[in-house]
């Protein structure tokens, strides 16, 4: 099969993209780049100053005169006494200079026999103050560049980095059970720090090194045109090294999948710490890593291997286009078809040697830009996600529930062709609770997701107050809805700011009283610190039980008018269970509630009970009214009766 040609400025295109995605972020910050842009002008001009205030030492110090130099005659007469453009202003230009530094040169420097060794001593003060001032303001530019691009470039990131964020949370629950964490994280985090590289690459490092050379050539030009065209013999190498520049993007994209997939294999380690320690299986998690190691290192050696050539290459150019100009000046010098003083051909060689390491900086700098796009890339991809389920154009706030939440002819499906809700309809009056009780993997918790919004049906509706739920921003919805899931997760914070979740400025009388409800309070004020006391990662330092009350209470302060318990006694024991479900009846009077339970002890008083099997209703009713079925709901009670399940759970509160 023929490989597939790329088009010839299809990546170049690409380049000027990602640079366009970086420079929206920069957008609100153009005057740090405004500032930065023409203290990098004013440190390059100060660059190519110190070679110009060089040059009056060889029209005027050194000697350029026949009768000076012994009586030369021909064409390396003709070339000394050659005078450029350039000579005529300078000489204005010292003459004025002289003028303020000639009371500096003492009598006794001077020769009787050579009537101009005044002006010649005060041109060496001239040249002297001048490059000190341009060496002056080349440091002092050279300091602001860095501050001052460094700055911004750092708000910049800090924008991307608030972007990406709000991109990721935007997202609803299907993007994050279908991608890996792993990939994630690397992207967040990995690929960000990349992107900041990329950043400090396009607008300053990059930018510093083209104005710089653009003004330095500028100023070759205007000094020879001739050997400005000798310059241009190296342009044809620029393909060869944008080919590799080519390469080092894509080997760079390879290399941040591997890193990303290294990252998931760390977090699926970490995550599963007990287990790995429980079987004992160290050894083959480390090997793991480091195959998954290897190959990252591999992609990356790769990588710099790309830009290592381009770099070789650059240094052939330059040290061959250097030779080149000494030689073939001379030459053009001595035959008298230059056009310019020996003294010109100084200061273009000079220039030449100046252009020598910003050449060599770019061309690097170029590369590692290649290199920093493959992250760009995939940060750009991750902020430019569409938001997950996003509001209605016309929705509206939630102004609480009046009437009912109907759930209309709604089928689900998480993997096409696989439904998972298959034309479930009922209806929860306002003040009422509705259990959904079945098998596993009958759509339980599905429903609630829906509810939520963390999913959208593939059809059917949610209707509250005969209005579609989309209707209704999602945000105003949820502010009246609390749940409780059935794997309890605390953040890596105090108890206290894990309860005020539900309610961010929840005062501490609310807080405590939530913890009473949920039978943690006096376990908390029991403990040292208290209220303040670390639940640590995932809330580790807590048992099962303690971590679900935490979060029953942080639903609890949330004094919600909807109320969702996903398995919410599902890790206590039997005495907290008892007590925790009577709070949690006590809060759901006169509140909408749905609840997802196995325990069936803890759904006996529900004003409807779903039974849910295969994604559709099967039965429902009453506690009493299912058992008198003698159906799926019966088997189950039974089956709980005589279950161990029933048994105390050993999980002390």
């Amino acid at each position: 099969m023929a490989k597939k040609k790329s088009k010839p400025f299809a990546h170049t295109k690409r380049t000027f993209r990602n640079v366009a995605d970086i420079l929206r972020f920069a957008k609100p910050h153009w005057r740090g780049f405004v500032l930065t842009y023409a203290l990098m002008a004013l440190s390059s001009i100060a660059s190519s100053g110190r070679i110009i205030i060089m040059y009056p030492i060889f029209t005027r110090i050194i000697p350029a005169t026949a009768e000076e130099t012994g009586g030369m005659t021909g064409k390396i007469q003709k070339a000394l006494e050659s005078q450029g453009w350039l000579k005529d202003r300078m000489d204005g230009v010292t003459d004025a200079l002289n003028t303020q530094t000639q009371h500096l040169v003492p009598d006794s420097w001077l020769d009787p026999d050579f009537p101009g060794d005044r002006d010649r001593y005060a041109t060496l003060f001239t040249v002297f103050f001048m490059f000190v001032l341009a060496a002056a303001i080349l440091a002092f530019t050279s300091y602001a560049v860095g501050m001052v691009a460094t700055r911004t470039a750092l708000r910049v990131l800090m924008d991307v980095r608030e972007s990406l964020c709000r991109s990721l949370l935007d997202q609803p629950v299907a993007f994050y059970d279908q991608g890996t964490r792993g990939d994630v994280i690397q992207r967040m985090l990995g690929d960000v720090e990349a992107y900041s590289a990329g950043i400090n690459l396009v607008l300053r490092d990059v930018s510093k090194g083209f104005l710089h050379v653009t003004i330095t050539m500028g100023i070759m030009v205007m000094v020879s045109w001739k050997l400005a065209l000798i310059c241009c013999l190296g342009i044809p190498f620029l393909f060869p090294i944008r080919k590799m520049a080519l390469k080092t993007l894509k080997r760079a994209h390879k290399r941040q999948e591997e890193s990303a997939k290294r990252a998931e294999l760390v977090m699926q380690i970490l995550s599963g710490i007990r287990t790995v320690k429980a079987f004992h299986t160290e050894k083959r998690r480390v090997a793991e890593f480091r195959r998954a190691d290897e190959k990252v290192t591999r992609r990356a050696l790769k990588a710099q291997a790309a830009k290592s050539q381009a770099a070789a290459l650059t240094d052939l150019v330059n040290n061959s286009l250097a030779i080149l100009l000494a030689c073939g000046g001379g030459w053009l010098l001595m035959q008298g078809k230059l056009g310019i003083s020996i003294g010109e051909l100084a200061l273009f060689l000079g220039l030449t040697l100046n252009l020598y390491q910003p050449i060599k900086r770019l061309i690097r700098q170029y590369n590692n830009l290649q290199d920093s796009m493959a992250s760009i890339e995939r940060t750009t991809e991750y902020l430019n996600l569409e938001p997950g389920y996003p509001d209605a154009p016309d929705a509206t706030a939630f102004p609480g529930l009046r009437d009912s939440i109907r759930f209309d002819r709604l089928d689900f499906e998480y993997i096409q062709g696989q439904p998972v809700l298959q034309d479930v309809s009922f209806e929860i009056p306002i003040g009422h609770t509705v259990a959904l009780v079945g098998p596993s993997g009958g759509g339980k918790s599905t429903l609630c997701d829906l509810l939520l919004r963390f999913h959208e049906p593939k059809s059917g509706e949610i209707l509250v107050d005969g209005k579609p739920l989309r209707s209704f921003t999602r945000e105003s919805f949820l502010q009246k809805t609390a749940v409780v899931t059935q794997t309890p997760f605390l953040f890596h914070t105090s108890i206290r700011e894990n309860i005020k979740q539900g309610k961010l400025d929840a005062t501490d009388e609310e807080i405590m009283d939530a913890a009473r409800a949920a039978q943690m309070h006096d376990y908390i004020i029991s403990q040292p610190q208290g209220y303040e006391g670390y639940v640590g990662e995932g809330g580790v330092r807590l048992s099962g039980g303690q971590r679900q009350r935490i979060t029953i209470a942080r639903a609890l302060v949330r004094n919600p008018e909807i109320l969702i318990l996903d398995e919410a006694t599902a890790s206590l024991d039997t005495e907290s269970e008892k007590a925790v479900q009577a709070a949690l009846e006590r809060l759901q009077e006169g509140r909408t509630t749905l609840v997802v339970a196995h325990r069936l002890s803890t759904v006996r008083h529900a004003d409807q009970i779903l039974v849910l099997d295969g994604g559709r209703i099967v039965e429902q009713g009453t506690h009493e009214g299912l058992i008198a079925q003698r159906g799926i709901y019966s088997k189950l009670v039974e089956l709980q009766d005589l279950s161990p399940a029933t048994a105390p759970d050993t999980d002390t509160p």
